[in-house]
């Protein structure tokens, strides 16, 4: 009889412990990054040299913790590559010199910290969708470039032209969608509207960039 009661016990402990909700959890995502911007020349007296947007992308990982029952708060650390292309246009005669560029594209890479605000508009026993914002600082730990010459041959180093900015600071709008495989982990889908504060290269962008992204990772609940 007191055998039964204790099994009786544990297992309803055990239900219990189960319904409640983890606190903490752990995002890993990544994503290609979009930029839109005006973008300019590299003089005003040589404007067949002219800047235009390439694809970059971010990828990392995020903490969370949920702070009251609709409400989460979270940290992050992203590497985030922040690309953009140069067009020459030079005019030779040998379209083939192995000596001229054709374009560069600029690599600028940052290491992201975002401090984010949650809040869930739809929880179900198998998925949420919550809404975020907050700010993004940014660090600038590499400024390379690829450049193409006119024989197709490519070669990737530093670029010594205009510097991208050293520090960036951004504010995001997301809307994400969870849905749980198990109780404790998920599959994340996440589109993302940024707005720059300042420039990536005040040369290139003539207007602060807006970013839009769309990612994807997996969450982890403790």
């Amino acid at each position: 009889m007191r055998t039964r009661r204790l099994l009786l016990l544990l297992l309803l402990l055990g239900q219990v412990c189960l319904s409640q909700t983890s606190k903490f959890s752990i995002q890993a995502m990544a994503s290609p990054d979009y930029y839109r911007s005006r973008y300019g020349t590299v003089h005003p007296d040589m404007p067949e040299q002219q800047y235009s947007a390439k694809m970059g992308f971010s990828a990392g990982v995020q903490a969370w913790y949920q702070a009251r029952k609709k409400v989460g708060v979270g940290v992050g650390l992203l590497y985030s590559r922040k690309d953009y292309q140069l067009t020459y246009n030079y005019r030779v005669i040998d379209r083939g010199d192995p000596n001229v560029p054709v374009t560069s594209t600029l690599r600028p890479a940052y290491l992201e910290l975002p401090l984010t605000l949650r809040y869930s508009l739809v929880t179900a026993s198998a998925w949420t969708v919550q809404a975020s914002s907050g700010v993004i600082p940014a660090v600038l730990v590499r400024n390379a470039a690829k450049t193409t010459y006119g024989d197709g041959h490519a070669a990737v180093e530093k670029w010594e032209g205009e510097p991208a900015s050293s520090l960036l600071l951004s504010v995001p709008l997301g809307l994400s969608a969870a849905y749980y495989v198990t109780p404790r982990l998920g599959l994340v889908l996440e589109p993302q509207y940024r707005y720059y504060v300042n420039r990536i290269d005040a040369n290139a962008f003539r207007t602060n960039p807006t970013q839009l992204s769309l990612r994807a990772g997996t969450v982890v609940h403790f």
